[in-house]
């Protein structure tokens, strides 16, 4: 019971390490663009119109979003390097970064591009309650409403590396060393998915954290599912940068073609990889 609670309260640390990383950095950019937002309300005569500076104040917090991701991202790598540095540990070994086969890298990335199409369509058959799916198209409009260089930065690249080697390298790994594997599986996906908001994306993303365990456990690399990650976000990216791709695609046709590309890279993946467990639960 002990090593049980002793690793609970280790995977705890290393979430409370990453949520708390991202309620500062959003602290402080929303505390300075208040300070800077307030300023310029004011007018000549003192008075101040309250629901301006509120719609100038969301809509610039808004449009600093992806800076605000990377450097919350850039700030969790920091503090879990310096947690490591601390006890003598290397990072790449502690969070499973190890090499892998590079041949299975393509399936992987190409499986997680179809996964998305397969997710997004499946949730959209099923007769969630409307509160549900407006609040998951605020939240999704929120993340997604954006281009540019940041925002594919933010999404591609850096929140697959950083909730990889928060939830599958280290949240995933004590877990797994203080009770069963498949209960910590399960806690794992199910905190990944909390982590995300609303209902309906705690459903999917909850599916995802599982595929997402499975590639790490089937691949023996970390590396391996940040790059499914990175297909999966990609979709999401470039679906915000360029929505006119999708205006004259069939639905059915689409689903089909991504669940037969899904099928397939999956099958290349287990015939790429050796059935083997990954380099996770090394002790803090």
């Amino acid at each position: 019971m002990k090593k049980f609670f002793s690793n609970l309260g280790k995977a705890l640390l290393y979430f409370g390490t990453y949520l708390g990383a991202q309620f500062a950095v959003s602290f402080v950019v929303s505390l300075v663009i208040s300070v800077f937002v307030s300023i310029s309300m004011v007018k000549p005569d003192g008075s101040f119109d309250m629901e301006a500076y509120m719609e100038k104040a969301n809509a610039a917090v808004g449009a600093a979003i992806y800076y605000i991701l990377i450097a919350a991202g850039i700030i969790t790598l920091v503090a879990f390097w310096i947690v490591t540095l601390i006890r003598k540990k290397n990072l790449m070994k502690e969070v499973s970064l190890v090499k892998f086969n590079p041949v299975a890298a393509i399936p992987v990335l190409f499986a997680g591009i179809a996964f998305n199409f397969l997710i997004s369509y499946g949730l959209s058959v099923i007769p969630f309650p409307q509160s549900w799916v407006d609040s998951y198209a605020t939240k999704s409009g929120e993340l997604l409403g954006g281009t540019g260089i940041a925002m594919w930065i933010a999404l591609v690249i850096m929140a697959p590396l950083v909730e990889e080697i928060t939830f599958r390298g280290f949240v995933y790994s004590r877990l797994k060393n203080g009770m069963a594997k498949w209960i910590a599986v399960i806690l794992t996906s199910l905190i990944f998915g909390i982590a995300h908001g609303s209902i309906i994306w705690l459903i999917y993303t909850f599916v995802f954290g599982l595929v997402l365990i499975y590639i790490l456990e089937r691949g023996g690399s970390l590396w391996l599912s940040i790059l499914f990650h990175m297909g999966f976000n990609i979709v999401g990216a470039a679906l915000s940068a360029y929505p006119q791709i999708a205006e004259n695609w069939n639905d059915w046709v689409v689903l089909g073609v991504t669940a037969g590309v899904t099928v397939v890279c999956t099958l290349l993946f287990v015939l790429l990889t050796k059935k083997k467990n990954a380099e996770t639960g090394l002790e803090v």
